[in-house]
């Protein structure tokens, strides 16, 4: 399958929408406590959302570093965010603290990113 949009052009979109969140995430973590039955990020979970916000932040700007030298070094890259992602499916859909929508939607978004990014992986050019 074929992605319908440049390979390059989808990968800046998911790293910038990558480093958004992980932005986000790693600076004010408390904000994905509403995904949460309790309502609030429990105060265990602060590391780990801020280290998900660096992981995110390194590979968003990896694709851009990487893009700058020369667009087919972003592959690699972009096949580490995929991994990511995949590896997010099974963090959300295992998560029981979770409410059911964070866990069902978590898990579908993290899927769509992991699937494009390996489409897209795979239509770029190494150099």
């Amino acid at each position: 399958m074929q992605l319908p949009i440049d390979p390059l052009t989808i990968s800046r979109l998911i790293a910038a929408g990558r480093i958004a969140i992980g932005v986000t995430a790693f600076a004010r973590p408390t904000v994905g406590g509403a995904a949460f039955r309790s309502g609030q990020l429990p105060p265990e979970g602060v590391d780990g959302w801020r280290l998900a916000g660096a992981r995110d932040i390194a590979l968003g700007v990896g694709v851009f570093m990487a893009g700058r030298r020369a667009p087919g070094r972003m592959r690699g890259w972009v096949e580490a965010g995929a991994l990511a992602d995949a590896m997010d499916v099974v963090a959300f859909a295992s998560s029981p603290g979770l409410r059911t929508a964070a866990r069902v939607g978590g898990a579908a978004v993290a899927a769509g990113a992991a699937a494009v990014g390996v489409l897209a992986a795979r239509e770029i050019t190494r150099d």
